[in-house]
């Protein structure tokens, strides 16, 4: 039953932004319906594969970061100690960033499309990861003030993304590097990953030649190294050709605008963390993944067909959610997706 209303509502919400895809009206339609959906898709779920931990620390007032206290202690526990009434609120706060920021960046129809292609790639990450996504989109929308020359509103929201998610602030580094061209950004990017890459290795070699005096830790810290740099290429080896992709279409523009250069440069400099991120998983689910939405945004900007964008979008999907069936058995990503559509409670 769900998801034959699920797929009246996507079909209806495709027919009103085609409908009304112009003007203030055009917006608030397209807006409002990328609003609902989503909402519907991420914030109605009543399973995560954190929701148990995150229970786990509102009945014990575990206290994280500060954005996070004022929601669980200052609203959510004045009416329910239920995870899931936290997960709503998010999941609304998390929507109104985003919209706020694709609407700065992106008109018209391609709200709407780009906010599709972006939940099909990002769905899982967008609906478990509450207290990063907010931190994440109030960190573009900073982004986009520091590119207006706006001092007071883009301290503001990157002061509001740390607050809400330290891990944030591995993107303030970027701002060092958008005074270069796109070319160097893209060899000073390279340079830093393969850097941080050697350095991850010597380190953990380093480190298992001291915990070798342990009980043979050095075997187990080996092992588990090669299962992660394994994991780590296969799931971020696409990411590569987007890059690749973004540069040689940025070539190809005659003529660019200073916000579609800006987010071109936003993209390439996501790569620095590549090297880390294919041994350290958890940072490309951090950044490189996430920033596909600039990446949907500067393809758009730069006129690329949307064919072509389509196929890169399911490309990804199939690739995160297929390919593994394949080749280990199952796909944990996919598994989870659907319990948390089976989840859904309207």
């Amino acid at each position: 039953m769900f998801y034959f209303f699920g797929f009246l509502l996507f079909v209806l919400s495709v027919l009103l932004s085609k409908c009304y895809h112009n003007g203030s009206i055009g917006r608030f339609v397209n807006n409002l319906m990328v609003f609902v959906w989503c909402f519907v898709l991420c914030g109605l779920v009543t399973y995560t594969t954190d929701s148990e931990s995150y229970q786990t620390m509102l009945d014990l007032e575990i206290e994280r970061d500060f954005f996070y206290n004022v929601i669980s202690e200052g609203i959510v526990k004045r009416f329910s100690s239920d995870y899931f009434v936290m997960h709503k609120i998010y999941s609304v706060l998390i929507l109104l960033s985003y919209l706020y920021f694709l609407n700065q960046v992106c008109k018209g129809f391609n709200v709407f499309t780009i906010s599709f292609l972006y939940i099909l790639i990002l769905y899982l990450f967008f609906t478990v990861q509450i207290r990063y996504f907010l931190a994440f989109f109030l960190m573009l929308n900073g982004f986009y003030y520091y590119y207006k020359k706006e001092r007071i509103s883009y301290l503001v929201f990157f002061g509001l993304s740390i607050t809400n998610h330290i891990s944030t602030i591995l993107f303030l580094p970027f701002l060092f590097f958008f005074k270069y061209s796109f070319k160097n950004i893209v060899k000073y990017a390279g340079l830093i990953s393969i850097t941080s890459f050697v350095l991850f290795y010597v380190l953990k070699f380093s480190l298992g030649g001291f915990f070798s005096r342990f009980h043979g830790y050095d075997v187990y810290l080996t092992k588990e190294s090669e299962s992660t740099f394994l994991g780590g290429m296969f799931f971020m080896m696409p990411y590569f050709y987007l890059v690749w992709f973004l540069k040689r279409r940025y070539w190809e523009s005659y003529s660019i605008d200073n916000l579609t250069e800006f987010l071109v440069k936003l993209y390439a400099l996501c790569f620095m963390y590549m090297g880390i991120a294919i041994q350290l998983l958890i940072i490309g689910h951090r950044i490189i993944i996430p920033m596909y939405l600039v990446f949907l945004v500067a393809c758009v900007r730069l006129n690329v067909k949307k064919y072509k964008i389509f196929l890169i979008t399911i490309g990804l999907a199939i690739h995160h959610y297929i390919v593994p069936i394949f080749l280990f058995g199952r796909s944990f990503w996919l598994n989870e997706i659907i319990k948390m559509l089976e989840s859904i409670k309207i």
